[in-house]
């Protein structure tokens, strides 16, 4: 291991073991307090000091009352209200309690930021209740004893292996066992202390207890390499403005355009200047850098700002504009459930409006309208275009292709050239013939001598084709050019007419 002690001190390390990072650290540097950056999964990442744990006024039902950072209460029968801590654990063993005050129905637990304040009814969330049942996902089972009040409930996470959480919960000083075991999807989420219930009064925890375990670090105790906020480079003051607004994309190529858009139009915004950060597939090690500076304005796809969010590399809670680009393929294949997940996560708990935009050249899809119903109060339209309509004097023709059944028509460029794909697959001739792999890469090869049959058919003088990437263009012009079209050939077609 190398490490160079620098002001503040700081001190860098390339082992991936935290315990034994901090242990050596302080050997160094004596047992004065220690900032340190380590290399964490292969990136370098820096961790200011951890800020405790309090119930969050922003991630709490507007029914739920709080006082002096660990009461909470709320005077609501009617439905399951809740509330969840500051403290986002990404790794180690941490523990809080709960202390019932009053009767009433109480849920004890965890959950991620996309999950729901009523813990244990969604894929985000743990819950142990007083009836003696754990759930989670709205499956609830037979789990410990039955608690009141009078009784205190203590809360365990271990995440001390990476490749195996648990939750577990205690009833004065009584350990029930393990309840949950993380999902694989969870590994890499943060996990926040939880409450929620009926008509109760209770009182958390953080960071004196009553019942400690052994080998459990009170919550408020968080280490700065276990907690998210210091992992996503969150600061005071970078954190009480946060981002404003979300603009979200359904691919890569549209992110990267809006972002570079914005980039540009903020070049002549100097009072206040405003900061822009890209949240997609690629060079991820410097997507968080800038999204540690405090953007202002996040520009990403839907995959990956929800992975972020996950993770706590992103916080929405001071998300005042979310807009939906290119709205109808957003939410196609089940997205609108995810993008439901982050306004929920954007506007749980606080009493401001966000405003929801979305863009479509088709607004008037059943996809889309759904999408409005669903993320919308009273919107208004603005359509700039109506209703589709095709002019009489424009013919459509639909020419399938299939993979299976070769070429039915006669193409200039069949065994002259072959076309360059995406390199998502192999060639389709060292593919099982059979496979989903083949049926993809067989259509990307049959498509652009599809395209050259078609112009030479309609004798086309001009065209215009749409591509879904800009690498399919790239690949298509170099197909043409390859097979004598081309801006190439045509220069050189001026040029012989003219020597003629």
């Amino acid at each position: 291991m190398q490490c160079c002690l620098l002001e503040a001190p700081v001190v860098f390390c390339g082992e991936r073991d935290a315990g034994s990072v901090e242990r050596t650290a302080r050997e160094f540097l004596g047992d004065r307090s220690v900032s340190t950056s380590l290399f964490r999964l292969d990136r370098l990442v820096s961790f200011p000091a951890s800020r405790g744990c309090t119930l969050d006024e922003a991630a709490r039902d507007l029914q739920i009352c709080l006082g002096d950072g660990e009461r909470c209460s709320c005077a609501d029968s009617r439905g399951w209200r809740g509330v969840r801590g500051t403290a986002p654990v990404l790794a180690g063993k941490y523990m809080y309690e709960v202390e019932i005050l009053s009767p009433g129905l109480v849920r004890v637990g965890w959950g991620t930021r996309l999950g729901k304040l009523e813990i244990g009814k969604d894929e985000n969330s743990f819950g142990y209740g007083g009836t003696g049942k754990k759930s989670w996902n709205g499956r609830f089972e037979d789990y410990g004893v039955q608690f009141g009040a009078g009784d205190v409930v203590g809360c365990l996470l271990d995440r001390s292996n990476p490749d195996r959480g648990t939750v577990s919960f205690a009833v004065n000083g009584r350990l029930l066992g393990e309840a949950f075991v993380l999902p694989p999807a969870l590994r890499n989420s943060a996990l926040l202390p939880a409450i929620c219930g009926k008509d109760f009064d209770a009182r958390c925890r953080f960071a004196r207890l009553e019942f400690p375990v052994e080998g459990f670090a009170p919550v408020a105790n968080l280490k700065a390499c276990d907690d998210a906020r210091c992992l996503a480079g969150e600061t005071p003051g970078k954190s009480s403005s946060g981002v404003q607004c979300l603009i979200l994309e359904p691919t890569r190529d549209l992110a990267l355009q809006t972002f570079n858009c914005l980039k540009k139009i903020g070049r002549y915004l100097e009072a206040p200047s405003i900061r822009v950060a890209l949240c997609c597939g690629g060079d991820e090690r410097e997507q968080r850098g800038e999204m540690a500076k405090g953007p202002h304005i996040v520009v990403g796809t839907l995959q990956k700002v929800s992975s972020c969010i996950h993770r706590g590399v992103l916080s929405v809670k001071s998300l005042k504009l979310l807009i939906l680009d290119e709205a109808d393929e957003l939410v196609k294949f089940d997205a609108l459930s995810e993008i439901l997940k982050i306004k929920r996560a954007a506007s749980v708990g606080s009493s401001r409006r966000m405003q929801v935009s979305l863009f479509s050249a088709t607004l008037h899809t059943d996809d889309v309208r759904r999408a409005v119903e669903a993320l919308t109060e009273r919107p208004t339209w603005v359509d700039l275009k109506g209703k589709v309509t095709i002019p009489d004097t424009v013919h459509a023709l639909i020419c399938p292709v299939f993979a299976h059944e070769g070429m039915p028509f006669k193409s200039a460029s069949l065994g002259r050239v072959e076309p360059k794909t995406d390199g998502i697959h192999a060639p389709s001739a060292a593919l099982p013939r059979h496979s989903e792999q083949f049926a993809s890469q067989r259509v990307k090869e049959i498509k652009p001598h599809l395209v050259v049959a078609l112009a030479d058919a309609f004798k086309m003088e001009t065209c215009l084709v749409f591509c879904r990437t800009n690498l399919d263009c790239d690949n298509l012009e170099l197909f043409l050019t390859s097979c004598g079209g081309g801006r190439k050939f045509a220069v050189k077609r001026r040029e012989i007419e003219t020597s003629r």
